[in-house]
Order: C-alpha cells, then structure tokens, then sequence
C-alpha cells in the first residue's frame, strides 16, 4: 500500500480532530475493525472512511451536537439498474412502496426542467401514502412537495401532513387528503 492513500489512525484522529479514545468510541460504535500495517500501525480501509465520514458528518450536522447513539447507518437500496439511493432501516416505507417513492423521486428530479411532470411525479407518491399510510420523514417531504413541513399539522394543497413522532432524528409525517370545503356549493 502507499503510503498516501493509508488512512491510519493518526490521519483520522487529524481528519476528524478527535482523540484515541473519541476515535475509538466511533469505530466500535460502527462495528469497524481497524486492520495492522506491517509496521504495527492501525489503518481503515476506504469503505471504513467513508462510514466514518457519515457518522462524522451526521454528528455535526445542523445547529446542535447530535449523540453518536442516534446515527442509523444508511443503507443503499438500488432502484433502477446502476442507480442506488441511501435509506435508513427506520424509515416507515418497506420493499416495493419505498422502491416506487426512490423511483418517483428521481422521475421528480429528472423533470425538474418540467414543473407539471414533476407534480404530477409527486402526487402520485402521495397519494400512496395515503393509500398505504406510511409515515415518511421531514426530508422526504421536502423532495416531494419543495418545502420541509412544520407544527404539528401541515396543510399544502389537497394533502394533510400530521406529525406523529421520529423516524432517526427526524420527524415523522402521516400523509392525509384535505378535506376540501367549496364555497358555494350545497351538500
């Protein structure tokens, strides 16, 4: 191995500014063994790095510090051929629903050229939310209707979203029709 692409241990400790211990504490938490050079120094692979770097990136995310005991590790869930879009085990969708929201939501973003495809993209996945109530998270809801959620209920458009909880550290949102009142008509 060069020497420049080793990730040892005392370029991690320097890539994420942490101490042995704060260093160890992460790789545990990760599952990750770090193997030996043939000098006794401990490296981490580069699939190990990038683990690292989410939970790195996790921890610092945002306006507040966030524990360590929070972070999900991201899976990848592959949609398409050659196409793989990160999840989390906790989110609420499970096999063919999430696989239709991972594919409405690159339908949505490959037709961001065409506003009226991509509502329509996001309708549809709306409305099997309904269907199937499932609770997405806050971040789902963003890619889907442009906009991030807020409160406890949420109206926009023809959908309702109520917050009912977490999903990781985010909100979790049960999808709902409006029940839409016209003014003027008799029932």
């Amino acid at each position: 191995m060069q020497d420049e692409t080793v990730f040892t241990k005392g370029k991690l400790m320097e890539r994420y500014d942490l101490s042995v211990s704060q260093l160890s504490l992460r790789t545990k938490h990760l599952g990750i063994e770090l193997a030996k050079l043939d000098d006794g120094r401990s490296y981490a692979t580069e699939e190990q790095v990038r683990r690292l770097d989410n939970l790195h990136e996790f921890l610092n995310a945002g306006d507040k510090k966030r524990l360590m005991r929070e972070y999900v590790e991201p899976q990848e869930v592959e949609v398409m051929s050659g196409v793989s879009i990160p999840t989390e085990a906790k989110y609420g969708m499970q096999g063919n629903l999430f696989e239709e929201f991972a594919n409405a939501v690159i339908k949505i973003q490959e037709a961001s050229l065409f506003p009226e495809e991509r509502a329509v993209a996001g309708v549809e996945v709306l409305l099997k939310l309904v269907d199937n109530q499932c609770l997405v998270t806050s971040s789902q809801v963003h890619k889907l209707i442009g906009i991030k959620p807020k409160g406890k209920v949420f109206v926009r458009g023809s959908f309702t979203f109520i917050r009912q909880g977490k999903i990781g550290i985010q909100s979790g949102w049960l999808v709902t029709r409006t029940k839409l009142k016209l003014i003027g008509v008799d029932e």
